[in-house]
């Protein structure tokens, strides 16, 4: 004859309450529960939670992931997303799941995207986030931009592609300001000064 022992939670036995467990004797001479315990400490056997699916935590902001993807990101009020674009590769996060971006859980929420260069920036367009459906939270209008003050450059929702762009025009270059240009002193005077070079690209508002 087999003997069952049950024990509930609070929630009470109809819930699916992790708290019910189960104890069950074996006719089998050779069955010991505590060694089968201490093969699963040890790793040796499977224990039944094993087979339960992890549970997706959306991550708060993104690091220089490269080419990466995620089930869902709920990008946090006051943190700080980080991509790097340039010659040298750049960033950009894909979010798998319909709805599974939002910025923060209010419309006053804010998070700034920082864009850090890899390599030599050229004129054009990078996509930073790839996502499905629309955009949670305090939406794309709770995004913005933060960047170096000699790139220019401005965010933009592509909705149309479902994607969050920054769209690069600019940079400012150094010129060597000195009246005779093979002297370079900080001392006597102000060797260097900003030119601004305009890129080939202008700005535009994706629709």
């Amino acid at each position: 004859m087999t003997a069952h022992a049950e024990s509930f939670g609070p929630t009470g036995p109809d819930s699916g309450d992790p708290a019910i467990v189960s104890t069950e004797s074996s006719s089998d001479p050779t069955y010991d529960p505590f060694a089968v315990a201490l093969a699963v400490l040890n790793g040796e056997a499977a224990s039944e939670s094993d087979d339960r699916p992890a549970a997706t935590v959306p991550v708060d902001c993104f690091r220089e992931q490269g080419d990466s993807s995620v089930s869902a990101a709920d990008l946090a009020d006051g943190r700080i997303s980080s991509f790097r674009i340039g010659e040298g590769g750049s960033d950009k996060v894909s979010v798998s799941e319909s709805g599974g971006l939002s910025v923060g859980t209010s419309a006053v929420d804010t998070h700034e995207i920082e864009i850090t260069a890899n390599g030599r920036i050229k004129a054009g367009t990078y996509t930073l986030i790839d996502y499905k459906g629309s955009i949670g939270g305090a939406g794309f209008a709770g995004l913005s931009l933060r960047t170096d003050p000699h790139l220019h450059a401005e965010l933009v929702n592509n909705a149309a592609e479902s994607k969050i762009e920054v769209i690069v025009t600019g940079t400012d270059a150094l010129e060597l300001a000195s009246a005779v240009k093979s002297i370079w002193s900080t001392v006597t005077q102000s060797d260097w000064m900003l030119l601004p070079r305009l890129l080939q690209r202008p700005a535009q508002q994706v629709q």
